[in-house]
């Protein structure tokens, strides 16, 4: 199998990658594992710069597969755009999936009532817009783990950073890209998501239809949490459709 790098957004990311290989590849989103709470707005753009360490490092006529979850998914389409030719799939896990040139369906889930779930972090100092937002505690549970076992939410509630907001400020900003229209797309939608809802993914993949939907009837935001063993047999097929 091809590398795989997944990127998310306030947990911590993780890196699966080819067992012939010698060494892993470098995470691109190391400051998703900080423990830091105090969120730059650099964060994106440090990702961006990773992946484009690993991309030098990739052998020619090698790809990876970028695997997005959350507004993680914002990230994965920038670099589906700037390193269109190293990838050679990228993958949606209930995240923002937004074409290039177009704007993103309004999640009232991450607006309304913000005051009230949400706690926002100034890693610029108070008087400048907040860089990160993070979920208080006592919501967590219902949008982000409703469906997860007690012992995975306990240990998975404790390691929640801020993510980045400005991601998500940004993600109207990409300009059409038609080479980046050439690469297979799969969007695994949580069909009892709390956080993204359900029908706001369905607006998602009626903007912008990827080549492969697949369903995760039981999940909840947190599919490697809920579903790992239905996750993980998507992901390969999904994987088997490429011609590697």
């Amino acid at each position: 199998m091809e590398p795989a790098t997944v990127v998310g957004a306030g947990i911590n990311s993780s890196l699966f990658f080819s067992p012939q290989d010698s060494k892993p590849p470098p995470s691109i989103s190391p400051a998703l594992a900080s423990t830091s709470r105090i969120l730059t707005p650099s964060l994106t753009s440090t990702i961006i710069t990773n992946l484009s360490s690993l991309s030098s490092e990739i052998p020619p006529h090698h790809k990876i597969i970028l695997v997005g979850h959350s507004i993680g998914g914002v990230t994965v389409t920038e670099a589906l755009c700037k390193f269109t030719d190293k990838i050679s799939m990228v993958i949606y896990v209930a995240a923002e999936m937004v074409q290039p040139g177009t704007t993103s369906p309004n999640n009232s889930n991450m607006t309304v009532g913000e005051e009230d779930i949400w706690e926002f972090t100034y890693g610029e100092g108070a008087d400048k817009p907040p860089t990160g937002v993070l979920m208080k505690e006592e919501f967590i549970r219902h949008y982000y783990y409703s469906q997860s076992p007690i012992e995975d939410v306990t240990l998975a509630s404790k390691l929640l950073r801020p993510a980045p907001i400005r991601a998500l400020q940004g993600i109207d900003k990409l300009p059409p890209n038609p080479e980046a229209e050439k690469v297979p797309r799969v969007y695994m939608k949580t069909a009892k998501d709390n956080l993204f809802h359900p029908m706001y993914q369905d607006r998602l993949v009626e903007k912008w239809p990827p080549s492969q939907l697949y369903i995760l009837e039981d999940s909840d935001h947190s599919a490697f949490f809920s579903v790992p063993t239905i996750l993980f047999a998507y992901l390969l097929r999904a994987v088997s459709f490429l011609q590697l």
